[in-house]
């Protein structure tokens, strides 16, 4: 009964920020909703049915739910906010990992360890996600370019999900998104604490070319899961 509680409350939380009801933050604004327990090993693989097949990738067999992500591969990505006439700006099987000399964050460790096996493109409560498991990748920067231009007046928009953060002494993760040079998230998350949403949206002011880089960064301590829901642009 708690997991089906606890999945029920993800859907809703995830629902909310994508469907542009009042929910959703203001443009510029961010926001965190909590939820109460951490992942159980029943997911992605059972919330997979539920997913719309109209959204799904027309080429979508080779990467299945519970997978390592597959970097060479080209598909599509429906991470779309569904009704919101927002379109997806990555695809969750295409991030690439950064050599140390290309990596933009400051916060990178001398040796950090990031075995693929520990990087996904899953389902997760309806929603195609690109996962991060930090019990052996506590740092990560991944790129891929942008799949479409953003003109000026735009909107950028981020949904990163984590469950509740553990470790064994207090910490701080540390989860970044830049598109082209225009920071859309930079959060310092407080470990422990409940899962929660992080939704971030902001206007860009000059255009931004098809194909220009996308960087998401995790840095994290602690064996928890993240998960990187939707990089979008829109009105």
């Amino acid at each position: 009964m708690y997991s089906i509680l606890f999945w029920l409350s993800l859907v809703s939380a995830l629902a909310a920020c994508s469907d542009g009801s009042s929910a959703s933050p203001s443009v510029g604004a961010d926001a965190t909703t909590s939820t109460p327990g951490p992942r159980d090993g029943s997911v992605p693989a059972e919330v997979g049915a539920a997913y719309d097949a109209g959204r799904a990738p027309a080429n979508d067999a080779g990467v299945e739910a519970g997978k390592p992500a597959d970097t060479n591969a080209a598909s599509e990505d429906a991470g779309e906010s569904r009704g919101s006439g927002r379109e997806s700006l990555i695809a969750h099987d295409l991030w690439k990992p950064l050599e140390p000399a290309d990596d933009p964050f400051g916060d990178r460790p001398a040796d950090p360890s990031c075995p693929s096996t520990s990087l996904m493109a899953e389902l997760l409560a309806d929603e195609r996600v690109f996962s991060v498991e930090t019990g052996a990748c506590h740092y990560l920067t991944v790129t891929q370019p942008s799949r479409r231009a953003v003109a000026a007046g735009e909107s950028l928009k981020v949904r990163l999900w984590h469950f509740a953060l553990t470790a064994s002494m207090p910490a701080e993760a540390h989860a970044s998104v830049v598109v082209d040079g225009v920071t859309l998230l930079d959060e310092r998350v407080t470990i422990p604490g409940p899962g929660g949403l992080l939704v971030k949206e902001v206007r860009v002011t000059s255009d931004i070319p098809a194909g220009a880089p996308v960087y998401f960064h995790l840095h994290n301590h602690g064996d928890n899961s993240w998960s990187l829901v939707e990089v979008s642009a829109g009105p």
